[in-house]
């Protein structure tokens, strides 16, 4: 089991949308329970919402897309300053300009 570091309201929250004992949940109740964590805590990691119901990151990198929830995330930078992330190209390939594509003939 992974140690999440939850308050008891968190918790409370957690095991009302998580379905954790009972029957094996089905994919529409495994996405639902995803995208209430989502609503109720927007700053949880996609790892973190991931593991509290149970599925795969990817997931919920998936419905937090789908979402349009917050391309942006706040941090503290090596400064303490509050900056802020934009989290919305993480995990695309970098876009070059200008850059033409090469058609190789044969």
């Amino acid at each position: 089991m992974i140690a999440l570091n939850m308050t008891a309201a968190e918790l409370r929250t957690l095991r009302k949308f998580a379905h954790l004992f009972g029957s094996r949940r089905t994919n529409a109740q495994k996405r639902a329970d995803v995208k209430r964590l989502l609503m109720a805590h927007p700053d949880w990691s996609s790892y973190r919402i991931a593991a509290a119901c149970q599925v795969s990151d990817v997931l919920v990198g998936k419905l937090r897309r789908q979402s349009g929830a917050t391309r942006t995330r706040e941090y503290i930078n090596r400064y303490g300053q509050l900056a802020v992330m934009q989290i919305y190209r993480i995990g695309k390939p970098k876009q070059i300009k200008g850059a033409m594509k090469r058609h190789v003939s044969h």
